[in-house]
């Protein structure tokens, strides 16, 4: 597991989330509600931060499965899990990736993709996969297309309290395209 990634600029470092930082992580979760509401219909349940430190594929080494989180100013404000190696040797999956609101907008996100996608390459990775839950996610749409991203699969997915969502499986080649990041203001 990388102890920290580097982003561009003078961004803060991506740092491995140990389980003692949970209850940091579950605030994080907590203030963007509106992701597992927009993805699983629920508010964010009590044990969610919990459960991403013992959720996982079962046949993914547990080396090859990581949770990751950035902090500004002393809070974490972005986390990240993704898995290497998976569905198979050169592929990187991306599993969850949440910015604060109030840092969204800035080209965060793009910046711990990229960095990612860096870290990924250097690993043998060439593709980098991400599913994207559900397809009314508007914001994350023209992010993935600049970032090399097109759509491979649609699936209509039933989620808590049988609502249904969009579930979009997404592909890049990497390494994944430079642009030109906004200003960061994180």
């Amino acid at each position: 597991m990388p102890p920290t990634i580097a982003l561009a600029g003078d961004m803060p470092p991506l740092y491995t989330i140990k389980p003692e930082r949970g209850p940091e992580l579950q605030n994080l979760l907590e203030r963007c509600d509106d992701y597992s509401r927009m993805n699983f219909g629920i508010p964010t349940g009590d044990a969610d931060a919990q459960s991403q430190f013992i959720e996982g594929l079962q046949h993914v080494p547990p080396e090859h499965k990581h949770l990751m989180a950035l902090d500004v100013d002393g809070t974490m404000t972005a986390a990240v899990d993704f898995l290497e190696g998976y569905p198979d040797a050169t592929t990187g999956v991306i599993g969850l990736l949440v910015v604060a609101p109030d840092h969204r907008g800035h080209g965060l996100g793009a910046a711990i993709l990229h960095a990612i996608a860096s870290w990924l390459t250097t690993r043998g990775s060439h593709r980098l996969r991400l599913d994207c839950h559900v397809a009314e996610n508007t914001a994350a749409v023209p992010l993935l297309h600049r970032l090399g991203f097109t759509e491979q699969s649609r699936q209509l997915i039933e989620v808590a309290r049988g609502q249904t969502r969009t579930r979009v499986q997404w592909l890049a080649p990497l390494p994944l395209p430079t642009e030109n990041p906004r200003p960061a203001a994180v």
